[in-house]
């Protein structure tokens, strides 16, 4: 395995990991306190009651998606691509309130799964990478 392949998938894994981890611990006993968080946090907005329940309440299961395929490297792509859209709205809601160090952070996330989009070809130890070689024999 060369470097870069190697970087790539410790980088993959450990933001899967990540990932999958922000979502599992919004869930089960802390769910209802996760959503009734983001209504104080978006109380002040514009946005609607309805809509801010919603993305709450999808967040956690999203998130911990991502983790999933990030981690066993399963549909990277369309996993960085969903993170990337996750994060979308994530940013628009925290420019609501205006909480921009919330914003930097995120786009840090940005960063991260820009990189690892644009470096795909390095995702060789994975599920993905498996099923390439697989394919090309």
């Amino acid at each position: 395995m060369s470097d870069k392949v190697l970087a790539y998938t410790l980088l993959r894994l450990f933001v899967g990991m990540n990932m999958f981890l922000h979502g599992a611990v919004r869930l089960g006993e802390n769910y209802g306190a996760f959503i009734a968080w983001t209504h104080g946090v978006f109380a002040d907005t514009w946005l609607p009651k309805w809509l801010i329940t919603l993305e709450a309440g999808l967040i956690p299961p999203v998130e911990m998606t991502i983790g999933v395929l990030l981690f066993l490297g399963f549909q990277t792509r369309l996993a960085l691509i969903m993170a990337v859209v996750l994060m979308a709205t994530l940013v628009f809601g925290m420019n609501l309130v205006q909480d921009w160090a919330l914003v930097f952070r995120h786009l840090v996330y940005v960063f991260v799964f820009s990189h690892l989009v644009h470096n795909l070809e390095y995702n060789q130890f994975s599920l993905d990478g498996r099923r390439s070689l697989a394919a090309s024999k």
